[in-house]
């Protein structure tokens, strides 16, 4: 091989190529965070579908309890209850957990009735199949109950459990989220949910793409090869040669200029595309559960703010205030939802929008990943910045060298 050759490898082609290859990795670890935050808010979403269990269960023993024949005052439970108290918890029992409720009755010998149950999660059904994710239930330290087949996810330890318990979001477990119910700091929590989506495996660019970026990485090298070593067998003008490969320069730097405005576009939408479809897929979620006419209800079970506007007016929400711009969105159709961004105090949101009756609709909302989407966009313009400084400072050199040694002929 030839030293110009050589050189216009080290200069132009592997700065290019390794410039995309931190595109890539960028993008990757980009494309992972987003299925680490759907599989957050399925996560969020089943813990509080088996909040939706909880209290049905709970509801039922109300009705069941029966009077119980002995108490025990040192324990906490009774005193509440003997107190006036309805006091309910979740206990291990001959099933992983059990539910029970414990409340005065005058007609019990002893003042107080007990009903105990144990707590079957419907939310694997209810959230799984919706989700498109795969779900697993602990409880405390032990699997309790998962989807078939179940997360395929790095087994979960007690450092996990506890990481979700600091953390309101959950944490993050391989490409999926572990989320606590009702977390405390420093506890292991008795019921955590472990969620992972369909899609969390996608990659950032798909294979088509990469093989016409190597191509035409080959192509360069190539054509480098052919115009460096194989051309100075013969004469040839050396202001065409300069030109060619100036030309041939600039298609690495244009290749990978168009792969980093790809990974920022490309990013963007699915960023957008992936909340939106939860947003819709979590509207059917507590459709089935029956409270889609209450934002207080969607709140408790998602995780998300919601808002019913009845007649022109806001009827009730989850929001902390009042935002004139959602009164001013249109109404879906019947039976229809509709999806857009909206902007209100707290930032830009999506929503999606669904019709509960002929006068009232109900928005659900989530912020947009604008940071996430920034903070890409930032990334992909430092890449292309270096390698075009890079560029830029190799042409001003060689071009002070010709200036240098005139040594050339004029064509």
């Amino acid at each position: 091989m030839k030293r110009p050759f050589l050189t216009f490898m080290a200069v132009v082609v592997i700065p290019a190529s390794l410039a995309m290859a931190v595109a890539l990795f960028v993008a990757q670890g980009a494309w992972e965070g987003l299925a680490v935050e759907s599989g957050r808010r399925t996560a969020r979403l089943a813990i509080g579908s088996l909040g939706q269990d909880l209290g049905t269960t709970v509801d039922e023993l109300m009705v069941t309890a029966e009077p119980l024949p002995d108490i025990d005052t040192t324990l906490a439970a009774v005193r509440a209850a003997l107190a006036g108290d309805t006091v309910t918890g979740l206990d291990r029992g001959e099933s992983p957990l059990d539910v029970f409720v414990l409340f005065p009755d005058t007609a019990s010998p002893t003042g107080l009735r007990f009903g105990r149950s144990a707590l079957r999660p419907s939310a694997l059904e209810s959230v799984a199949d919706p989700m498109e994710a795969r779900i697993a239930f602990y409880a405390d330290e032990e699997p309790w109950s998962a989807t078939e087949p179940p997360p395929n996810t790095p087994d979960v330890d007690r450092a996990m459990l506890l990481g979700a318990a600091a953390e309101a979001r959950g944490i993050a477990v391989g490409a999926g989220a572990l989320v606590a119910l009702d977390p405390q700091p420093g506890s292991v929590p008795r019921i955590s949910a472990l969620a992972i989506t369909a899609d969390a495996d996608r990659p950032a660019l798909s294979g088509p793409v990469r093989i016409v970026l190597g191509l035409v990485l080959l192509f360069s090298a190539l054509a480098g090869w052919i115009l460096l070593v194989e051309g100075k067998a013969g004469p040839r003008s050396p202001r065409r040669s300069r030109t060619a490969l100036v030309s041939l320069s600039l298609v690495p730097a244009l290749a990978t200029v168009a792969l980093l405005v790809q990974v920022d576009r490309s990013f963007m939408e699915t960023a957008m595309s992936d909340l939106s479809r939860d947003l819709t897929r979590t509207v059917s979620v507590v459709e089935r559960w029956g409270i889609i006419g209450a934002p207080a209800s969607i709140h408790d079970v998602s995780g998300l703010h919601a808002v019913k506007i009845q007649g022109g007016e806001t009827s009730s929400m989850s929001l902390p205030r009042e935002e004139a711009a959602l009164l001013d969105l249109p109404a879906p159709p019947p039976s229809f939802t509709t999806s857009g961004v909206v902007e209100i105090s707290s930032g830009p949101h999506l929503y999606v929008a669904r019709r509960v009756d002929r006068t009232g609709t109900v928005l659900v909302l989530a912020a947009t990943p604008e940071e996430d989407i920034q903070g890409v966009r930032t990334r992909m313009i430092a890449i292309g910045v270096v390698l075009l400084t890079w560029l830029a400072i190799v042409s001003g050199v060689v071009l002070a060298r010709r200036v240098r040694r005139p040594d050339e002929e004029p064509a």
